[in-house]
């Protein structure tokens, strides 16, 4: 679970420079974060069944 604690504070981190930042720069911090939590929902793996 070390894990998932570190990517999601990198995804908060990139979110909070990006909204302070300007321009070019909060772009790039926005995608980061947003392909840092793609990465993250994609790496979880779900063993349970869907429900009825």
């Amino acid at each position: 679970m070390f894990k998932a604690q570190l990517i999601i504070t990198l995804v908060i981190l990139s979110i909070i420079v990006a909204i302070l930042s300007h321009g070019i720069i909060a772009a790039a911090f926005s995608l980061l974060a947003f392909s840092l939590l793609f990465y993250f929902v994609s790496t979880q793996k779900n063993d349970q069944p869907p429900h009825e």
